[in-house]
């Protein structure tokens, strides 16, 4: 047997025209978006579409119809030239979701050593100290008592 048959159109997914129209196209839809401080759940609710579409288009990974691209330039707010115009390349991101923050560490102002650092107070009415809370009841509960509050 031979190497599998391929479609008769499979070489102009590989032109270079092709493939430089979708660079420019999410590129500009990403750039558009971030300018207006979007998540994509936000812009692809503007554009009348599902968010695995816009990822789709602003991964550069498929040959999108008119309307989607009618759709884009509706939620953007941006004629379709400007989706089209020349962009600089997508920087590469890692896969998956953005890690979160670590924690920083409470740093104290200048001039102030750690033993200078003000203490927190706790709001008004709230007593400090393992002893001092009031019992609530949760913790009646898991002790098996009624609640008396």
């Amino acid at each position: 047997m031979g190497a599998p048959k391929r479609s008769k159109r499979a070489d102009l997914y590989e032109k270079p025209t092709y493939l430089n129209l979708l660079a420019r196209l999410a590129a500009n839809v990403r750039r558009l978006r971030e300018e207006r401080g979007w998540t994509q759940a936000v812009a692809a609710e503007r554009c009348d579409m599902a968010v695995y579409v816009l990822q789709t288009v602003e991964a550069g990974r498929s040959n999108f119809t008119g309307t989607v691209i009618s759709r884009l330039c509706d939620g953007l707010g941006v004629d379709v030239k400007v989706l089209f115009e020349p962009a600089a390349p997508l920087a590469k991101r890692p896969r998956g979701r953005p890690g979160r923050a670590a924690p920083q560490p409470e740093v104290a102002p200048p001039g102030l050593s750690g033993a200078d650092t003000p203490k927190r107070s706790p709001p008004d009415g709230v007593e400090q100290g393992p002893d001092a809370s009031p019992p609530h009841a949760t913790d009646a509960m898991l002790e098996g008592r009624p609640h008396e509050g």
